[in-house]
């Protein structure tokens, strides 16, 4: 435990310094660097080596050009990306499964790319005094987390997926739930927004940051791994990390996007 949360607060404080950054490259690099990375482990997950380098060329071709955009076109594009995402998911999920190469990349440059992407977009979308977007959907996804190991441990009895993530149960679920709604609603009142976007914003980090925990698992569990790398002590690999940020964050900076 306490490797994990040293892991946790390491990567918490990169992430707070690149956010406050003066320009908003650090944060760009951050996200570049971070989907190389997770590329690297999903593409050893689904045995596509070339995702190790779409995943953060897809994400730098997104980024790099982004300032450039005009106010309309860059709301539009987060729309048009969040869907294709929806899409890409919704389709795999109706399939149950990735069944050939070019299939397994295509998903993975878009289970990728597209969410990052977004996120580094993020940081260019206007909120009221210091607060930066991207902490709409870290800070909430942080605490469920956080929440779901101490009520788990506490409080778990009855498991939520034993045949994906046995150690996963309702009760930390529900904590998960209710620590992302309650973050997300004190920090969206404290960036402006209202408080039916603040709590979508609570339930989409609560629903489908714990949905896109248990799809890494399942992934995992079908290539016979336990984790998808060791890079951080006590949580395995950076797509471990992220699992939970690539499903929620399209549909958070969707809402951000539309009520900012």
């Amino acid at each position: 435990m306490k490797q994990r949360i040293l892991t946790a607060i390491v990567a918490a404080a990169l992430v707070l310094v690149a956010l406050w950054a003066p320009t908003p490259w650090p944060w760009w690099i951050l996200a570049v660097v971070v989907s190389g990375l997770a590329g690297s482990e999903l593409a050893r997950l689904l045995q596509s080596p070339a995702l190790t380098l779409v995943a953060p060329l897809a994400v730098g071709a997104l980024v790099f050009r982004s300032e450039e955009l005009p106010e309309g076109v860059f709301r539009a594009g987060i729309s048009i990306l969040a869907l294709v995402w929806i899409a890409c998911i919704a389709l795999l999920a109706l399939r149950m499964r990735v069944a050939n190469s070019t299939e397994r990349l295509i998903f993975g440059g878009v289970y990728l790319s597209v969410p990052l992407g977004l996120l580094a977009w993020a940081i260019s979308l206007d909120l009221p005094g210091a607060w930066k977007a991207p902490l709409l959907v870290l800070l909430p996804l942080w605490a469920g987390d956080t929440a779901a190991i101490f009520a788990g441990r506490a409080f778990g009895r009855r498991p939520l997926a034993p045949e994906i993530s046995p150690k996963k149960t309702v009760e930390g679920s529900l904590a998960n739930l209710a620590a992302c709604v309650g973050i997300a609603l004190a920090v969206g009142t404290a960036c402006g927004l209202g408080w039916m976007s603040s709590v979508g914003i609570g339930l989409a980090t609560g629903i489908l940051g714990q949905a896109g925990d248990l799809f890494e698992s399942a992934l995992k569990r079908q290539a016979g791994a336990k984790d998808s790398g060791g890079l951080l002590p006590g949580h395995g690999g950076v797509l471990d990390r992220i699992d939970s940020l690539l499903f929620a964050a399209p549909v958070v900076i969707w809402i951000l996007a539309a009520s900012a």
